[in-house]
């Protein structure tokens, strides 16, 4: 069913870019009617590949029933996850179609939250699983499962350029800070 919405979505889009584009190109100009409908073709573009996305994530989370059944719960929320979260960014059109009502359209972001929910304490495993270095994701907390978070935290921030010499910062750019607020406050008082 999910992969069908998105299919709908992607196939609504692309004959409404199509009416758009005959309807402006009635007069035989071709240029002024690629260029009427860019905003409809990137839509229907990103739908598209969403579409495509969506198919292969299914059919991959599918195989890995079978062959690998100890990963299929988290990687079936991930893909229940993704095709949600295509769906919202497609609701304005499914919504003005008529293929959803405002309530299915709640029920389908309450969806996203249970995911996100579920999803959760996976969250750290799955984000090691593509080996990339905290730097990289810029995030002191990517390996919590250490149990030393406070003291990564601690280190991280020591690390910093701006953390290395504490005197010379203080008086680049605090003392500045201290100096105006000084100021401000003086003349407040004298008001």
């Amino acid at each position: 069913m999910q992969l069908q919405a998105i299919e709908y979505v992607a196939a609504i889009q692309l004959h409404q870019l199509s009416q758009k584009f005959h309807k402006a190109g009635g007069d035989g100009n071709f240029d002024k009617a690629f260029q009427s409908v860019l905003i409809e073709a990137y839509s229907t573009s990103n739908a598209h590949c969403r579409q495509l996305l969506a198919r292969n994530f299914i059919t991959s989370v599918q195989t890995a029933q079978t062959k690998q059944p100890a990963i299929y719960a988290v990687l079936k929320r991930l893909s229940d996850l993704f095709v949600l979260h295509s769906l919202e960014q497609s609701l304005a059109s499914l919504l003005e179609v008529g293929f959803v009502n405002s309530s299915q359209a709640s029920l389908l972001r309450d969806g996203i939250r249970v995911l996100l929910d579920q999803i959760r304490p996976d969250a750290v495993t799955l984000v090691d699983a593509w080996m990339f270095p905290d730097r990289q994701l810029q995030s002191a907390l990517a390996r919590t499962n250490e149990g030393n978070i406070y003291q990564h935290l601690y280190d991280w921030a020591q690390q910093e350029p701006l953390n290395q010499d504490d005197s010379a910062r203080i008086a680049q750019f605090i003392q500045p800070i201290l100096h105006q607020g000084r100021l401000h406050a003086a003349k407040a008082s004298k008001l």
